[in-house]
C-alpha cells in the first residue's frame, strides 16, 4: 500500500499513514491520529462538539420582538383635512 506521513491532530505528532481505503465508513484513528490513545481524545472531542451544536439547535428560539407602530395623533383629523383643497376647487391657470 501507499504510505505518506501526516501530521496528529491531537499531539501535533508526524506520523507513517497508510493510504487504505476504507469503504466500512468507521472511525479510523489512523486517518486523523498517531496512536489509538490520541485518536479516543479527537473522538470524544468531536462527540462533544457535535452534542453542544445539538443542544444549540433544540433550545427554544427566541421569537423576535415586532417592531413598534409610530403613534397617530388623531386630534388634528377634521381641521386639518378641511383647509386642503380639492383638485375640482383648483382654479385653472393661465
Amino acid at each position: 500500500m501507499a504510505k505518506g506521513t501526516r501530521i496528529c491532530k491531537v499531539c501535533g505528532k508526524e506520523y507513517e499513514y497508510c493510504h487504505t481505503w476504507n469503504n466500512t465508513n468507521k472511525f479510523r484513528y489512523q486517518d486523523v491520529a498517531c496512536s489509538p490513545e490520541c485518536g479516543a481524545k479527537y473522538f470524544a472531542a468531536i462527540e462533544a462538539s457535535r452534542a453542544a451544536i445539538k443542544k444549540e439547535e433544540d433550545a427554544p428560539k427566541e421569537t423576535p420582538k415586532k417592531a413598534e407602530q409610530p403613534k397617530i395623533d388623531f386630534s388634528k383629523t377634521a381641521d386639518e383635512f378641511t383647509r386642503v383643497k380639492k383638485f375640482d376647487d383648483v382654479e385653472a391657470v393661465g
